[in-house]
């Protein structure tokens, strides 16, 4: 009789033991979603190894995001430089981005220094866009392949004005090094042509796609997030964009591809200034889409050869500050042709040669003619993709 009552004891623990376990397994907190790896600056934080020759004075911001140059009196040229830092092994690429600015209208280049065996190489010039630079605050996203072997990098910027007088520096915020592993420059089957995406409304930086690696920093800074459930992207300001420049891995560009992005004009009906939108270089080849004057809209290839093809379309039905979807498409065997809110408004049958694959540099707002002047529009959800072969004319 006791077994048996010692028993029901035991059994009625155990129930209520599960009773308490399902309870809590109910109340309990949805897992967290895994948050991704945290980037890993190799310039350190913050900023210790920081050099710069004898004619220059630099100064640390409070915060210890960044650094200001600028040449003492009587100094015509000067360079200031990040370490050299180590780098991991088997780097294969590395990404620099940075709010740039330069003081004054000095002449400016970036350059990258790679030691091997303790033998410093030549360095190697690093594309940047100055104009954004001159505009000032402007993110810049710059690739810098790893030659094999190299050990440590150093970046330096070597800046210089005619005349002694003349002021000239630089203002660089939230620099930022990272190795791009290998890993997250493939791409998934869908993504497979996709080579650069951004979508500026989301200052997250969550949507934005590089060659599949998320950008560490927003692109453009003057941006804020669009309002739930807006259809578009929907921006809520209407501040114009300043130019900036991405340099992206070496690709076939004017074979075949697409671009496609959102524009919204801030421009008058009887504006006719041109304004460049999009720019993508690559050797003697090009690719262009801008406002040509007024509402006409013009999309220009140049294929390998330096000659140009184009078409042009009239959006004189489009107002000031109207979402507008815009799409390029070329084909080298084929042609191109130019669509606005899905609707194919120009295209030209042409056939041309192209060039073989290099390095690209990709331009997206107001070009060099437009220095000292932001860009009439506002952009927001850019993709490019190259190669394909769905047929996109």
């Amino acid at each position: 009789m006791k077994s048996n009552c010692c028993s029901k004891k035991w059994l009625m623990a155990l129930g209520l033991a599960w009773l308490v376990s399902l309870t809590s397994r109910s109340l309990a907190a949805p897992p967290l979603p895994r948050l991704p790896e945290p980037v890993s600056n190799l310039l350190g934080a913050p900023l210790p190894n920081v050099g710069h020759g004898p004619g220059i004075q630099v100064h640390r911001d409070q915060d210890g995001a960044g650094i200001s140059a600028t040449l003492m009196a009587g100094i015509k040229e000067e360079k200031v430089w990040f370490g050299p830092v180590s780098l991991p092994p088997d780097a294969g690429t590395l990404r620099f981005t940075a709010a740039l600015t330069l003081i004054g209208k000095p002449g400016c280049q970036v350059s990258a220094v790679f030691t091997s065996g303790g033998v410093a190489h030549e360095p190697r010039p690093i594309p940047f866009s100055r104009h954004a630079a001159l505009i000032g605050n402007v993110f810049q996203d710059l690739f810098i392949a790893v030659p094999p072997q190299a050990e440590s990098i150093r970046l330096e910027f070597h800046f210089s004005v005619v005349d002694a007088e003349a002021e000239g520096g630089l203002r660089l915020r939230y620099p930022c090094l990272t190795a791009v592993a290998p890993a997250a420059i493939e791409q998934t089957p869908a993504e497979e042509h996709v080579i650069f995406r951004n979508r500026f409304s989301r200052p997250d930086v969550s949507a934005d796609l590089i060659r599949g690696a998320p950008a560490p920093w927003p692109a453009w800074s003057c941006l804020e997030p669009t309002t739930e459930g807006k259809a578009g992207p929907g921006l809520r300001t209407e501040q114009p964009q300043d130019a900036v420049s991405f340099v992206l891995p070496s690709q076939q560009l004017v074979a075949r591809g697409t671009v496609a992005l959102w524009l919204q004009p801030l421009w008058s009906q009887g504006d006719a200034r041109p304004a460049d939108i999009l720019k993508l270089t690559q050797g003697k080849g090009a690719i262009l889409i801008r406002k040509n004057h007024g509402w006409s809209f013009l999309f220009v290839l140049w294929d390998a050869e330096r000659r140009t093809h184009a078409v042009s379309c009239d959006l004189k039905t489009f107002t000031r500050g109207q979402w507008t979807r815009i799409e390029a498409a070329w084909d080298a065997e084929k042609g191109m042709g130019l669509s606005v809110n899905g609707v194919k408004l120009a295209t030209e049958d042409c056939t041309w040669s192209a060039p073989p694959p290099e390095p690209l540099e990709l331009r997206l707002g107001q070009g060099q003619d437009g220095e000292g002047q932001r860009a009439p529009y506002v952009l927001d959800d850019v993709e490019i993709l190259v190669d394909t072969r769905q047929g996109a004319l």
